[in-house]
Parts: C-alpha cells; sequence; structure tokens
C-alpha cells in the first residue's frame, strides 16, 4: 500500500490528511476480495520509487518483462510464463508478486540428467510434488514413487497428491478465440475531436510552390502535428533516447496555412545526478521547400495552450485518480478502467457519449472508430494426453483416474449458438480453419447437444465413449464455436 497514494496536501498552511474515500477505501478492497474468496497481501510502507513509478525493477527467475517506452511490445510465450512461475514454487516460492516470497524448503530428489522432484510432506501420507524437466531440447520419461511420468522438455508437472499430474506448462489448455471478426457496422468519432484546441499553432503564409518537407526536432517524448486540422504526421522517442527528430512531406496552400503541434511527455526523470536539468519538449521547427531552401519556424509567433479540457470535466479529482479511460453520457464523467480498448456496452448511453482516451504512442486520432461486437468464435484444443482441468482434482484418487475434458465458456450473457466443426482424432489447421485429418471421428452431434444454448459446457476425452478412429494414436479433440447473445 503506497502511503503517498493515500496522503493529500490541503489549506493554506499545506497540512497533510489521509484519503480512504471512494476508489481508495481500503477496508472495502479487502472485504471484496473476502468476497470473491481470495487473499490479500497487505504491504504497509512508504513511496517506493521502482514500484510506483516503473511497475517495479525485479526480474526474479526471469519472470517479468516490462513494456519500455517506444521498442516492440514483448512477446513470451505463455508455456515458458507458466515454467518460471512453477519453478518459482517448486523451489519454495508460496507467493508470487514483485517481492516473490519463498519460505519453504521442499525435499529434493534427483530423477536424472536436467531432471528433478521437489516434494512438499503435510506429513508422511499427505504430500505435493513438482517433477521438472530443466532441459530445453529434450522430452524425457521418469519414475517417481513407483509411477512413470512423462515430461516434456522445458516443463514442470505439479502433481497434487504426489500421484496425479494436474498441470504440466508445456500443455496450457485454454480456450482460444479468433481474434475480433464478427462486428457490426463501424461508427466513426468526430475527427475534429483531436484538434479542437491549437496546442502549439503558427500561421505560416506560403507562395505557389505547395510541397513542402517539415523537420521538427524534439528532447522527448512525442509529438502529433496537424497542418490545417488535418493530421499530416507522428514522431517518439524511446526508453534509453527520449528525443527524436520527425521529417514529413506536407502540403501547403497558397495564402495562409495553420500548424498545429501536440507535444507530449511521458514522464520525467526524477532521480540520479542532473535530472532537474533534463530537457523535453520541441526546440526546432523548419519548413523546406523543394528547392531546399530552409526557413526556421522555431522563433515564430506561436500561440501556446496547455490542454485543461481534463480539468473542465473533473478528471483531475482524486477519486478519479490512477485510471485510464472516462466515459460521459448523460451524467458528469465517470471513471472506467480500461483493457486493451474494449468499451463494455453498459457503459455507453443512448445519445451522444464523450470518451477520453491516453493513448502513449498517439496515431491519427481522425482515424478512430468504434465497432460494436456481435459475436465471438471460440475454440477449445484438448489432446488425450493432456493433464484433467485442474479444478476437477479431489483428495484421495487412484493413479490416472482422471480424464481431460474439453470445455467452452462463452462471456456472461452470451450463449453457444452454433458450432462450426467438431473432431476427435488428428484434425489440422487452427482456430478458424481447421479441417478433419486422416482420422477423424465427427463429434458435431455430441457437441451440440452438451453445448448449444448453454454459456458453458464440457466434454470428457474418453476413447471408449466416444469411440476410437485410430487405435494407438494419440487423439485430440477440436471444437469451434460461434458465442452470441
Amino acid at each position: 500500500m503506497y502511503r503517498d497514494l493515500h496522503v493529500e496536501i490541503a489549506g493554506e498552511n499545506a497540512w497533510r490528511f489521509y484519503y480512504f474515500e471512494g476508489r481508495f477505501d481500503l477496508v472495502r478492497f479487502v472485504k471484496t476480495v473476502q468476497e470473491a474468496g481470495l487473499f490479500v497481501h497487505l504491504r504497509i510502507g512508504p513511496y517506493a520509487c521502482a514500484e510506483w513509478n516503473y511497475g517495479s525493477v525485479s526480474d526474479f527467475n526471469s519472470l517479468f518483462q516490462f513494456l519500455a517506452f517506444g521498442y516492440a511490445v514483448p512477446y513470451r510465450p505463455v508455456e515458458d510464463l507458466a515454467f518460471a512461475v512453477a519453478r518459482f514454487f517448486e523451489y519454495g516460492g508460496s507467493f508470487q508478486n514483485y517481492y516473490m516470497v519463498r519460505p519453504s524448503d521442499p525435499v529434493h530428489q534427483q530423477l536424472g540428467k536436467k531432471l528433478e522432484a521437489h516434494v512438499y510432506y503435510k506429513h508422511s501420507n499427505d504430500c505435493a510434488a513438482f517433477l521438472a524437466n530443466y532441459d530445453s531440447d529434450s522430452d524425457a520419461n521418469v519414475t517417481f514413487n513407483g509411477n512413470t511420468y512423462f515430461l516434456p522438455a522445458w516443463s514442470v508437472s505439479i502433481l497434487a497428491d504426489c500421484k496425479n499430474v494436474i498441470f504440466n506448462t508445456a500443455k496450457v489448455v485454454t480456450q482460444r478465440h479468433i481474434g475480433d471478426a464478427l462486428f457490426s457496422r463501424s461508427t466513426i468519432v468526430d475527427g475534429n475531436l483531436g484538434v479542437a484546441s491549437p496546442w502549439s499553432c503558427l500561421y505560416v503564409e506560403a507562395g505557389q510552390d505547395k510541397e513542402h518537407f517539415l523537420n521538427i526536432g524534439s528532447l522527448g517524448h512525442a509529438a502529433l502535428v496537424f497542418v490545417n486540422k488535418r493530421f499530416v504526421a507522428f514522431g517518439y522517442g524511446n526508453h534509453d533516447d527520449a528525443s527524436f527528430s520527425l521529417t514529413q512531406k506536407i502540403s501547403l496552400e497558397e495564402g495562409n496555412n495553420t500548424l498545429d503541434v501536440l507535444s507530449m511527455l511521458i514522464g520525467v526523470q526524477n532521480y540520479g545526478p542532473w535530472f532537474d536539468v533534463q530537457g523535453a519538449g520541441i526546440h526546432s521547427v523548419f519548413l523546406v521547400d523543394l528547392h531546399k531552401t530552409k526557413k526556421d519556424l522555431s522563433s515564430g509567433k506561436w500561440t501556446y495552450q496547455v490542454g485543461l479540457e481534463g480539468e473542465y470535466l473533473g478528471l483531475d479529482k482524486v477519486s478519479l485518480a490512477n485510471s485510464l479511460l472516462w466515459s460521459q453520457g448523460t451524467s458528469l464523467p465517470v471513471n472506467k478502467s480500461l483493457i486493451w480498448y474494449h468499451i463494455p456496452r453498459t457503459w455507453v448511453h443512448p445519445g451522444e457519449n464523450l470518451l477520453v482516451l491516453h493513448e502513449e504512442l498517439g496515431g491519427d486520432p481522425s482515424q478512430i472508430s468504434l465497432l460494436t461486437r456481435t459475436g465471438q468464435d471460440i475454440c477449445s484444443i484438448v489432446s488425450e494426453d493432456d493433464p484433467p482441468p485442474a479444478d476437477s482434482w479431489k483428495p484421495n484418487l487412484e493413479f490416472m483416474s482422471q480424464t481431460p475434458e474439453v470445455r467452452l465458456t462463452c462471456e456472461h450473457g452470451w450463449h453457444i449458438a452454433a458450432i462450426n466443426f467438431a473432431s476427435f482424432g488428428t484434425p489440422e489447421g487452427k482456430c478458424g480453419t481447421f479441417t478433419p485429418g486422416n482420422c477423424h471421428a465427427d463429434m458435431l452431434t455430441i457437441v451440440q447437444k452438451a453445448c448449444i444454448g448453454q454459456e458453458g459446457c464440457s466434454i470428457p476425452i474418453s476413447a471408449a465413449k466416444l469411440g476410437d478412429p485410430c487405435p494407438g494414436v494419440v487423439k485430440r479433440f477440436v471444437v469451434e464455436a460461434l458465442c452470441s447473445e
């Protein structure tokens, strides 16, 4: 819990008080977590620069990967992330977050080269185990407690009862979907919304030569450029070097033209030597015609305006802090959380709606559009040799007494309206392009009976019950379905 988040400065004498109302209500938060059946790890401490400003700088077990400004979004396979988390708990970890607690000492067993087990005992006949293959290339079969287990390369199997595998990090079984292809008509956002205020404006006189090159130099961090109220360019720096130079070919009209520049500051250095003299913002603007005649606009009569629309709407209020989106219908703006620019339908009101987006890397605001999703294709791919769902495990089960399941789940309020593909065997392709393989048993009728009209459904994978189209071959159960309202 960050103390500075709850501290307010008020009054002429700048006295302090602690604010715990609205979104800062700690007691309400803890009770909400309890109602959800979860636990809270409460760490009361002072201002923490690394965690508060930069999302932590820890790199325990190569687990965390953070997006740095100006760089590509880091990609990490979910199987590798699961491996890192499982290895942490295998070695005694008990709490997974930036600080990652490791109070336990499990019993270690070497099972072979780059193969090992860590066992946690509650008492002599009650235990849980982690079986690890940390060879990045070779699969392996291991023997543990008299039973044989297959461990794919670079994977960890979790045995909740020291017998049955409930999870393997190389076999992450999860529902998939085909992007966001099912939408109704597009609603174009008012193109003038993004340029309603001239942030830094200059009137440029142009002759008969219409084609020019515009060069803008900035110490950071980003800038949007508009000519005659039309978006023409966007430039930005990066985490290591915030400065950048932007060159763009533009077309001017004869006579007066307007040049608008929105210069954006992502954040300033707040520690280290000479951090208080680090510059930011635009430092030069040049216009170059086709004859390479350069005109310095830097010292021209610019009109500057600080964006105060947020203050006008009340977005600077403490109760609305630390969030990414505000939406407004017929009432005052209401703070909402934002995930991948998905706007829940309950946020949108009849008539006009105001949407405020804070986008780090900008783009062309005139191209913002809204689409209404009408359905979603979902897929489930489960193999015969995949572990059963972890939530199906129960104590005192016999070895290998459970079977995997294919599961489908729609968003809340939606239901499974159609089954587009269902096969048990060796189907080929991926979600959206599945085709039957050389080994194929049509499961369409079985899946339709179990799933149509339901918000979610599950079907156990058993060749004895489903029929075996190719004995001796490891088969997959593949389903593609459509969810809709």
